[in-house]
């Protein structure tokens, strides 16, 4: 008991860590945090003000979409709270949710109450993974649905309650409607736990394998439907080859300290290798066996995914959270069940975790603190565009670590309720096809200088009043006479000369 109680505590003190790291940072250094919470901050102004400041600029059509519960829950943060404190909120939530429901996945298995918390520590490092870093809001809250997905599936193959389906459906639904990778993740996952519990040998094999196919039938039925009312773009997919995958995979956990990669191969695959010894022995599935399996399951679907089509990039990392999750929850279960040593094992595997995640903190809080920094010296120009402002961010800054400005622009819209070409829209091209430009003035791609495209100044000068040049001006070759209206060390606002 006196060691639960310390494991206890360290994970309160590493919450607590977490809690104020994210609640410090005020500009929302998460790639494309500030896109979202600014189209949020529109869609707030859509649903709830009538469109008063935004309603001739954009447009709004509510359906049974992925991605429009993330935008709903920003919006409604939006309506209720002031931006920073709801952006923040929105921050913070995307990461605990990961290992909140790890940890409800954890106590399904019957894990120990010690290792239950060592799993949520795992999760929490793998919660700051490149996902997190990009800002990809609505696929971390989906990713947290599937271990909530997953409790309950695991219930219903247990006990066929109407209610435990009920839960498991619903979560689905809102994993679905968070993101589209969510019902695929989760049928790989699904797939590994029936195999795992091998049905075909249990007493009633029948009304099991029932069960299994009716788990199966949500995400099935919920992706084809998508498939077939919103097919998707015709743009080619992009398979990169397999060892270019092995090294990606080697940086995602930790991209601030990539030497990281090697040490976490190593330890996924001796968490893998006690469950999957389990396979050949009779009786009923261990949670060390079901886990690992799944962790396979998930292995091969990022192997065989593509990992681009069109504007969609990352598509094969989706999975890797997955992976590394229910790996780590095979190594836990091994030891939490081992009949020698149990205590030895459990203490070191719970020392490693709370290890892991502290670490990550420590790791995590400069890089995040000098993104916060830079993103607000942004915003310290933007404060002299005047309210409602017609204005063309430009990204021209190439040099590492700098890549967290790419959507600084899009805090003209949260902070002057300026107007801006490059909030992910549908009619851009991107998944969020609920939400649209009613006429969308001329704007090269947003990455157009770093990528050395052309431009039709002519256009733009005719459809832009200002330029906030994020990066160095003197990547800009403007044709035309500009003023400078105020300039720092990361952005430069330029307002075209009559």
């Amino acid at each position: 008991m006196k060691s639960q109680r310390l494991i206890a505590l360290a994970c309160a003190a590493i919450a607590a860590g977490y809690s104020v790291l994210w609640f410090s940072l005020q500009n929302l250094p998460l790639n494309d945090l500030p896109n979202h919470s600014a189209r949020g901050l529109v869609m707030a102004d859509l649903l709830f003000r009538q469109g008063l400041t935004f309603g001739g600029l954009f447009e709004l059509r509510l359906g049974f979409e992925p991605y429009i519960l993330g935008d709903l829950l920003i919006a409604a943060l939006m309506q209720w709270l002031p931006a920073d404190v709801a952006g923040r909120i929105v921050l913070w939530l995307c990461f605990f949710a990961l290992p909140a429901s790890v940890y409800l996945y954890a106590r399904i298995l019957r894990l120990s109450a010690a290792a239950c918390l060592a799993a949520a520590l795992v999760a929490a490092f793998v919660a700051a993974d490149i996902t997190f870093l990009i800002g990809f809001v609505g696929f971390r809250l989906s990713l947290a649905l599937l271990f909530v997905a997953m409790y309950f599936a695991t219930r219903v193959l247990d006990e066929a309650r109407m209610a435990l389906y009920a839960g498991y459906a619903a979560s689905v639904v809102m994993g679905y409607l968070m993101h589209l990778a969510m019902p695929v993740l989760l049928g790989a996952t699904l797939g590994g736990l029936l195999a795992a519990r091998r049905p075909w040998r249990s007493g009633a094999p029948g009304a099991e394998l029932a069960r299994g196919m009716a788990l199966l039938a949500v995400p099935v039925i919920l992706f084809a439907a998508h498939s077939v009312y919103s097919p998707p773009e015709a743009a080619p997919m992009i398979w990169p080859p397999l060892a270019q995958k092995i090294r990606y995979a080697l940086g995602f956990f930790s991209p601030i300290d990539k030497s990281l990669g090697y040490g976490l191969l190593l330890v996924y695959l001796l968490c893998l290798v006690p469950g999957l010894a389990l396979l050949v022995r009779r009786g009923r599935s261990t949670p060390a066996e079901v886990t690992a399996v799944v962790a396979l399951a998930s292995t091969a679907l990022y192997l065989v995914l593509p990992r681009s089509q069109g504007l969609i990039v990352d598509i094969d990392a989706r999975a890797l959270p997955v992976v590394f999750i229910f790996a780590a929850l095979a190594g836990i279960a091994s030891a939490d069940a081992a009949p020698l040593r149990a205590g030895a094992w459990q203490a070191f595997g719970t020392a490693a975790a709370v290890a892991l995640a502290t670490l990550n903190l420590l790791v995590l809080w400069q890089p995040m603190q000098l993104a916060d920094r830079r993103l607000g010296s942004v915003r310290e120009v933007i404060a002299a565009l005047p309210p409602g402002a017609r204005v063309l961010p430009i990204f021209t800054e190439g040099r590492p670590g700098y890549y967290m400005l790419l959507h600084a622009g899009e805090f003209a819209v949260m902070d002057r309720a300026a107007f801006t070409p490059y909030l992910f829209s549908g009619d851009r091209g991107f998944p969020q096809v609920y939400f649209r430009y009613l006429n969308r003035p001329y704007a090269p791609p947003d990455h157009w200088v770093v990528r050395g495209q052309s431009v039709d100044w002519p256009r733009l000068r005719e459809a832009w009043q200002y330029l906030l040049v994020v990066g160095p001006v003197e990547a800009l070759s403007i044709p035309y006479p500009v003023v400078q209206v105020r300039a720092n060390g990361n952005a430069t606002l330029l307002r075209f000369a009559p």
